[in-house]
């Protein structure tokens, strides 16, 4: 059990739930959504909810007590919505892990170069039958890069449908490309320099309008 990358496969889960939801017939999100809580609230201040100040290892269990039910969800979603037009480039953290504060709880292995090079890795992310591409190289500043404009994205909308139905299949042969490329994740690694200030460059602005 301790040679599978859970973490990845938790990640390439959430990836495809959120995929799902996108779909406007789709109600309900699945998926291990106390990560996708604590994205938000670590790296939107503003949107955290007050008096969970402390924190510990692991980091998402900051907020695991964040229930706000479903009284008054129509208010509290047209508030988001007003928070979300009305943000600055200010109101985001780049790297909410980088503070002293915070690499002080992380566990010791979290920062082992053989787990700290997988956050760089432009790679295959695999749950069972479920692949989802991990383009880090879109989001430089969040690991202290300036980002430059992207390549075009990988087009995988051919594997949202796969699902591991019909049919008894072994997937790493089923799906022996996309195990190959998780396989030789380590050459692959991002080499980009790290800055005080990350952020987009001029020339992703550009792109970006």
């Amino acid at each position: 059990m301790g040679g599978y990358s859970w973490g990845s496969a938790a990640l390439a889960w959430l990836y495809r739930c959120m995929c799902r939801v996108a779909n406007r017939h789709v109600v309900k999100l699945a998926g291990p959504l106390q990560l996708l809580q604590s994205w938000i609230f670590w790296r939107f201040p503003t949107f955290r909810p007050t008096g969970y100040d402390a924190f510990s290892w692991p980091l998402a269990s900051r907020w695991s007590g964040y229930n706000p039910g479903i009284s008054n969800k129509g208010p509290r979603v047209q508030m988001a919505r007003l928070q979300i037009d009305l943000l600055q480039p200010r109101d985001f953290v780049w790297m909410p892990y980088s503070a002293l504060d915070v690499i002080q709880v992380v566990h010791p292995k979290v920062l082992e170069p053989r787990h700290t090079m997988l956050w760089r890795c432009v790679t295959s992310l695999i749950y069972f039958a479920v692949v989802e591409w991990h383009q880090v190289d879109r989001v430089l500043p969040q690991f202290g890069g300036v980002q430059a404009p992207p390549r075009p994205a990988l087009n995988i909308d051919f594997l949202m449908s796969k699902d591991g139905r019909g049919g008894d299949r072994w997937f790493p042969a089923h799906l022996a490309d996309w195990h190959h490329h998780w396989q030789e994740r380590a050459e692959h690694i991002l080499q980009f320099d790290i800055v005080a200030d990350p952020g987009p460059s001029h020339d992703f602005l550009t792109w970006w309008h």
